[in-house]
């Protein structure tokens, strides 16, 4: 499981198949981060729960 930005060229070149092209298979995406102090961090985890419901996005919609 990659972004399109990392397997991309891979595909492209033979070096990775895709098995199921016509399938996909939803996650649920979990946030973590270290205990640290950063505001940035802070103000990104904020919006990452904000945007995506407790219950997964899989399940909305």
């Amino acid at each position: 499981m990659l972004p399109e930005a990392q397997h991309r060229d891979f595909l492209q070149d033979g070096r990775l198949v895709d098995l199921a092209p016509r399938h996909a298979v939803r996650v649920e995406l979990s946030w973590h981060c270290w205990n640290l102090d950063s505001p940035l961090l802070t103000a990104l985890g904020e919006a990452l729960r904000a945007g995506f419901p407790a219950e997964g996005i899989a399940k909305a919609g």
